[in-house]
């Protein structure tokens, strides 16, 4: 069946908002069963919009993909590609669709709630990939709603993130929440940082496991907490190939107690630029996925690390020395995104 992409954006594009097009998504005279639908955005200005994406079941589509135009893609910092950026309390996002190459900006606003809820009311399996998360905060002292939850009744794949500035205010789980019962995750080479914690007592995770299956080639630094409890980058999740700022990266293969500031090219607050520096721990020091789970092998800048030949790197960015060749996202093509979105 046809794959039927509108362009979403504020410059004569289809849809001014995300709102919109996934409105439209069960509309008969648009889409048909078996259809899989791409919603593009465009950099035209930030979207301001609370996200609930689960539209297209009662038509029957067989995918629904919201991503960047291939042109309009972040190069892995805040502001240089499409952009949703909250400025209200109402910033509740329900993503229960693929979603790739997108800039979530939560812009310090505060719920008493979970910012992100990542699969709400899905059908089929789910990937989140090169999406660009900050500033995402949460002030819920009790239950089990962290400030990101990735925690989908699916089959999920979440590859080549990058998520930073994290603040949670719950007692006994993490700032971002990974995984729920049975069913089959796949995180890797994604990078977490500065995942923060206010409760006055509690332990933090900053990353919270609740039965993931695969969780490879990822950073997680800085995960803190300003009360009197013991903040823990990744506590008794199984992973391999991966490095943390604390003891807790206890898989194979993987690097433990390496300072943040040694591995990213910026973490100043406001500043952040979380490619690889030159040195940093994480280089080279990776397992190659090949291209499994699919779209795993295209890093935060649109690298192709299986095609080029690189040895991996941990993390979302994969590091090319001075006077390589390095990609950047444009050269991901709309032909391509659909494989990864």
């Amino acid at each position: 069946m046809p794959t039927i992409t509108k362009s979403i954006g504020t410059a004569s594009r289809d849809y001014s908002t995300i709102t919109a097009w996934e409105a439209d998504l069960d509309n008969g005279a648009i889409y048909a069963s078996g259809d899989d639908a791409i919603g593009e955005c465009y950099n035209d200005s930030d979207f301001d919009e609370r996200l609930e994406l689960n539209g297209g079941g009662t038509v029957g589509l067989a995918s629904a993909t919201l991503t960047a135009a291939a042109t309009d893609r972040h190069d892995g910092t805040a502001g240089s590609g499409a952009k949703i950026k909250v400025t209200s309390l109402a910033s509740y996002h329900a993503l229960g669709a693929d979603v790739s190459w997108l800039e979530f900006d939560n812009n310090g606003v505060t719920l008493s709630n979970s910012s992100f809820d990542f699969g709400s009311s899905p059908t089929g399996s789910l990937r989140y990939s090169n999406l660009l998360i900050h500033d995402v905060q949460s002030t819920l002292t009790t239950g089990d709603r962290p400030p990101i939850s990735f925690s989908t009744p699916n089959n999920t794949d979440i590859v080549n993130c990058i998520i930073y500035d994290i603040d949670s205010a719950c007692i006994g789980i993490g700032g971002v929440e990974l995984g729920i019962g049975s069913r089959t995750y796949r995180i890797a080479n994604c990078t977490f940082h500065d995942i923060a914690n206010s409760h006055p007592t509690a332990d933090h995770y900053g990353i919270y496991d609740r039965g993931i299956n695969s969780f490879q080639n990822c950073i997680v630094t800085d995960a803190t907490v300003s009360g009197s409890g013991t903040a823990y980058c990744l506590p008794a999740l199984t992973d391999s190939y991966c490095l943390t700022s604390d003891a807790t990266a206890d898989g194979t293969g993987s690097l433990t107690n390496k300072t943040s500031a040694n591995q990213f090219v910026s973490t100043v607050g406001g500043s952040e630029d979380l490619h690889l520096k030159a040195g940093a721990d994480a280089i080279d020091a990776g397992t190659d996925l090949v291209t499994t789970p699919t779209g795993v092998n295209i890093d935060i800048d649109g690298r192709d690390r299986d095609a080029e030949g690189d040895t991996w790197d941990i993390g979302a960015h994969e590091y090319v020395s001075a006077g390589g060749v390095t990609a950047n996202s444009h050269y991901y093509m709309a032909s391509q995104a659909g494989a990864v979105a």
